[in-house]
């Protein structure tokens, strides 16, 4: 921006000198030459024909009535604006163009009723925040990724066998899709205690590339596909890796013992999964595992001069061995691990794990000290500030992030809890809230000091008020724009919106700025008005063209794997500044003439023809 602005003032004007020079030249021989140019043609044909009747009709009735009528033909030629003043300025003998031709009747009609014209503003401003409660809301949204996560559990217990075969289903409805380009799936789990717990045979994982864009697609065939078939177990889908992707709402819930957390998180879970905006409701409470459990007998263990913690050594020296280190050989390095025979497979093996020899010389058992059992356990265990927790994951069914987290928070509010136990709404959720927060005070700092700076350069406090009402207008079109679109308010999009603030008040400023030159030079309120928005048109429509045309690619997500942002930050530019530029000239004009009609007619200002 500094560098465009050093630009603008230094190396524009001398490519315009150099560029504009042949022009003038030509303008001024001719204008010496004695021929008309195109815009004052009008004022010398008026000239010579006031000679004209001067010289031949020797000012009689019919020379005066000739020369009336004459200048009566010129005036319907030119519009001529509804307040004259005795001043004139070299800028209204201009031809009109096209553009300014379309825009100078609404601008008369803005100038007539300024009142109606602000009010319809106002309807324009309500309407707008009507249309901003129908506005989805997420935190980043899709990063447009290419993977996708399926995981499929059937219940516990379950064989190998059987879930290979049921994996094969999900395979077969994968297979021949245009937007699956590879997959990999993990049938089970592998690990020491999974030979003999039967942990993870009931589980599968695909591991899906798709097409660029395709993951919407699948995510859909995949819950569809697992809604149809719900004998082939729990099949969830998750782009990003895992469920706690940037649209995953979450609830902490928090209670001083086990037993209370369970019970509040089931009673949570069961009424978020009825929200008919939430899918993939999990809690990592439900999510259990099969464990081995073994319970050391202290006064067994010390009898045979044993303690918990060489117990616990040796079975895991035999599941794992010992790790010696590692060996290089041809450039490749090699783990050494020390085991005496295999690890043991199944409860009774692990039971009849030998210890050494006891104090009796009879060899000494795992199960002669301890209780080897096989029980389901929480995945994970966490706490936060010392209490118990458990997180409930829900994702949207669309991409409104913001209506589940309201829904989230009516929940929280009518669903019973035991006592001790405390929830609210946390995650990506509360990471929203925050940064809404912080992008929100930005803005009004942001529009705190566009207003300072237009004080200190106006040196009013009244007409930079007229120059900020492009701000508001300009939420207008960016929250039509999204709406149009389907895409939802997030970060980017306020990112977008603070942007907005010093975009569009430039368009008031280079408009009011010339109203006040021109009244400085004697010309009355409305005629100024009229004459500042006729030659402030082009300009206007022309900044705001070249950005709305320069941020087209980017609102047509060609820009790359970063369109998730940059996407819905051009659409918010691009509507904010058509539906600013476009109330920009009507609504400003109209607010300025009742300020200074307000104004003059409580003395602060003498001759509304004077400078301000």
């Amino acid at each position: 921006m500094i560098a465009s602005l050093f630009v603008s003032l230094t190396i524009v004007p001398v490519l315009g000198y150099w560029f504009l020079a042949g022009r003038g030249r030509a303008h001024a021989a001719a204008k010496s030459a004695g021929m008309p140019s195109g815009r004052h043609r009008k004022t010398l044909t008026e000239e010579a024909l006031t000679t004209e009747a001067l010289t031949t009709e020797a000012l009689t009735t019919e020379a005066l009535t000739k020369e009336a009528l004459a200048r009566e033909a010129l005036t319907e030629e030119a519009p001529a604006p509804p307040a004259q003043s005795s001043v004139r300025i070299p800028e209204q003998d201009e031809p009109v163009t096209r553009l300014q031709r379309a825009y100078l009747p609404t601008l008369r009609w803005v100038v007539r009723r300024p009142v109606v014209t602000v009010l319809l503003g106002l309807l324009v401003l309500v309407m707008s925040g009507g249309a901003a409660s129908l506005l989805k809301t997420d935190f980043i949204g899709n990063s447009g990724g290419t993977t996708l996560t399926v995981s499929q559990k059937l219940p516990a217990g379950t064989s190998l066998e059987v879930t290979d075969e049921a994996v094969k289903q999900v395979e077969a409805s994968l297979n021949g899709r245009p937007d699956v380009v590879t997959y990999q799936v993990t049938v089970g789990s592998t690990g020491p205690l999974a030979a003999f717990t039967g942990g993870g045979a009931n589980k599968a994982t695909f591991n899906i590339t798709t097409t660029k864009g395709g993951v919407d697609s699948l995510t859909e065939h995949v819950r569809r596909f697992a809604d149809q078939h719900p004998e082939l177990g729990t099949i969830t889908a998750s782009s990003g890796g895992g469920p706690t992707g940037a649209s995953t709402a979450q609830v902490i819930v928090k209670a001083p013992d086990e037993a209370t957390l369970r019970t509040a998180a089931t009673a949570l879970t069961a009424a978020v999964a009825k929200l008919p905006g939430a899918r993939d409701v999990t809690n990592d409470l439900a999510v259990l595992i099969p464990t081995v459990t073994v319970e050391v007998d202290r006064a067994k263990a010390r009898q045979a001069g044993l303690s918990e913690t060489v117990v616990g050594g040796m079975v895991a020296g035999e599941l794992r061995g010992t790790s010696l280190g590692e060996i290089t050989i041809d450039g490749v390095g090699h783990p050494v691990t020390l085991r005496q025979g295999s690890a043991p497979v199944g409860l009774d093996a692990l039971t009849a794990l030998r210890l050494g020899v006891g104090p009796t010389g009879i060899p000494l058992t795992l199960g002669d000290v301890a209780t080897v059992t096989r029980q389901d356990a929480p995945a994970s265990l966490t706490r936060q500030d010392g209490a118990r927790t458990a997180v409930i994951s829900a994702v949207p069914t669309g991409e409104d992030l913001g209506a589940l987290t309201t829904a989230l928070t009516k929940v929280l509010a009518d669903t019973p809890l035991p006592a001790g136990a405390t929830a609210k709404v946390g995650g990506v959720s509360a990471d929203q809230a925050e940064a809404f927060g912080q992008l929100g005070l930005a803005l009004l700092v942001a529009i705190a000091i566009t207003y300072a700076i237009l004080v200190a350069t106006f040196g009013s406090l009244l007409q930079p008020l007229v120059l900020m009402v492009s701000i508001p207008f300009a939420a207008t079109g960016a929250i039509g724009l999204l709406l149009i679109t389907g895409k939802p308010l997030g970060v980017a999009s306020m990112i977008g919106l603070l942007m907005l603030v010093g975009i569009v008040v430039t368009n008031a400023i280079v408009l009011i700025d010339l109203v006040n030159q021109y009244r400085g030079r004697g010309l009355g309120i409305e005629e100024a008005v009229l004459e500042g928005g006729r030659h402030r048109l082009r300009p206007i429509v022309m900044t705001a063209l070249a950005t709305i045309l320069a941020l087209t690619p980017m609102a047509m997500s060609l820009t790359g794997g970063g369109a998730f942002i940059s996407q819905p930050l051009a659409l918010v530019v691009i509507g904010g500044l058509f539906s600013s530029t476009v109330l920009t000239l009507l609504i400003v004009p109209a607010l300025y003439l009742l300020l200074e009609r307000a104004r003059h007619k409580r003395g602060f200002g003498a001759d509304l023809r004077g400078t301000y």
